[in-house]
């Protein structure tokens, strides 16, 4: 199903905020971004599925995130790539190629993410996520930087 003008439009809009948030890091305003519960999927040599019932739990998890990003020397996160496909008037399919880069732009690793966005009150929230690939990059990533990953379960 096409995306109206409309819709793309306003899901144009959401990824361009999320990944100004990501960029930042900035735990609080992407939590903000979904609704709850919401499930996470991903895949870490197995898959693991995780029901976030509410920001405060997500929230725990990205800042674990993000303070190892900031150990391995994130200082930027981009989108390589964003893909929507319309699966109802209210429903949106988001494929996300990110990258995170050192503070020489080098690129320290890129991973993908498929998103369910839904219309709420007439804005656009994420439901669910999956994580395609960033556990292993995420770990072979800290560990060559010469640190334990934080405990990090996505």
């Amino acid at each position: 199903m096409p995306l109206t003008a409309v819709v793309t439009s306003e899901v144009d809009a959401f990824w361009k905020a999320y990944a100004d948030g990501v960029a930042r890091l900035d735990a609080a305003f992407l939590v903000a971004q979904y609704r709850y519960p919401t499930h996470v999927t991903s895949d870490s040599g197995k898959v693991a599925v995780y029901v976030l019932a509410n920001q405060s739990e997500w929230r725990r998890k990205l800042e674990d995130l993000f303070f190892s990003y900031r150990r391995m020397g994130v200082s930027s996160v981009a989108t390589l790539a964003i893909k929507n496909e319309a699966l109802s008037p209210l429903l949106v399919r988001s494929h996300v190629h990110w990258a995170l880069k050192d503070a020489e732009e080098k690129l320290l690793y890129d991973y993908e993410t498929t998103y369910t966005l839904g219309r709420f009150d007439n804005r656009f929230l994420i439901t669910n996520s999956v994580v395609h690939n960033e556990i292993p990059h995420y770990r072979a990533e800290t560990l060559a930087g010469g640190f334990a990953p934080r405990s990090l379960k996505l």
